[in-house]
């Protein structure tokens, strides 16, 4: 089984809005991805188990949102890797 490995820059990643256009294109979310963290998680969760979502530059991602908002992004990440046996990485 190959593995599907995708990279999100989090320099194009400083608002919460360009996270979720970013992310969308990456991994080829449907037409009606929602751009909310409920779509998000539906949309991770249909991803192959060997999937792999390498995060770059993390010191900038979501920089421009608040800590919450971007602790949330990240539980929606961690969930999705736990659950569907995704491999998230940060860098």
């Amino acid at each position: 089984m190959t593995t599907q490995h995708t990279t999100i820059d989090s320099r194009k990643c400083q608002t919460l809005d360009d996270f979720y256009k970013t992310i969308a294109k990456a991994l080829a979310f449907p037409a009606h991805f929602g751009n909310n963290l409920d779509a998000l998680s539906d949309c991770l969760s249909e991803l192959s188990n060997s999937s792999k979502i390498e995060i770059t530059d993390f010191d900038f991602f979501l920089i421009e949102e608040s800590d919450t908002t971007r602790n949330n992004v990240l539980d929606v990440l961690q969930d999705a890797a736990s659950r569907h046996n995704l491999n998230v990485v940060v860098s």
